[in-house]
């Protein structure tokens, strides 16, 4: 994706984001790659950020080549600094056609849809970029169900702040529309609960907010008083034991190219 759609940016604190919400939502990430049939000669992942997703992809569907695509120069170059066995990162926007890797067998997109302001186009565009009978998973945020007050809060800012920057946090729930649009044979859609402890969703919450202080378009939306007033709330949450406040609901689809003629 370009730089300057990305909600969260690309500092280190936005990476730490990155790196724990890779690890809280490591189970269901690999439950949809899981369903592709295994070792694809190649596999890339779109919006790599840092590369913690592609290292799952690659330790998952243990494809021939792994490929991390980003835009960003910096996390490109955490990634790298972290290398892998049959993992490569290379510096693309991913909206972008034809992608400087070639072709896929698999391609995965988690947590990037929300961020694009034209989904349709996208996915067209990356069903371009797949062999005959190749695979595009897709994991995306379709609904998240809290009565947490101060959840309800902070969620009602980041909506506001992804649709500033031209996204839709619930992409989830219009993506089998995008991906029918685009020309896809959807393989299966399923909606994925996903329940995040307490702790976790403060602390991912947490690192947002501390991104937002460096975002001009968070520091258009949100008051610099309102992100330290819900920062305070969600420090205290830190310790918090409980598990059953939050649930994210995840669409997953797969969908697979036309056979070769």
């Amino acid at each position: 994706m370009s730089e300057g759609r990305y909600a969260f940016g690309d500092s280190e604190i936005a990476a730490a984001r990155l790196r724990l919400a890779a690890n809280v939502f490591q189970p269901e990430m690999e439950r949809l790659i899981g369903r592709a049939p295994s070792r694809p000669g190649s596999a890339y992942d779109l919006g790599c950020g840092p590369g913690h997703t592609t290292r799952i992809v690659a330790g998952t569907a243990r494809p021939g080549r792994t490929v991390g695509l980003d835009t960003s120069k910096r996390f490109i170059e955490m990634a790298r600094a972290q290398p892998m066995a049959g993992v490569e990162y290379l510096e693309h926007d991913v909206t972008l056609t034809p992608f400087p890797c070639g072709p896929a067998d698999l391609l995965f997109s988690h947590f990037l849809l929300s961020h694009l302001p034209d989904p349709r186009t996208a996915l067209t565009a990356w069903m371009s970029q797949l062999r005959p009978s190749g695979l595009l998973l897709l994991d995306e945020v379709s609904d998240i169900w809290t009565t947490h007050p101060v959840f309800m809060r902070y969620l009602e800012m980041v909506e506001r702040v992804v649709d500033a920057a031209g996204g839709q946090l619930y992409a989830g729930k219009t993506m089998e529309r995008a991906v029918a649009d685009s020309a896809g044979d959807i393989v299966s859609s399923e909606l994925v609960e996903h329940p995040v402890s307490t702790a976790q969703a403060a602390a991912m919450f947490r690192l947002n907010l501390a991104v937002w202080r460096e975002t001009p378009t968070a520091q258009a939306i949100v008051p610099a008083a309102s992100i330290a007033e819900i920062a305070c709330e969600l420090d205290g949450l830190a310790e918090s034991s409980s598990d059953h406040e939050i649930v994210w609901g995840m669409r997953q689809v797969i969908c697979r190219a036309a056979p070769a003629a």
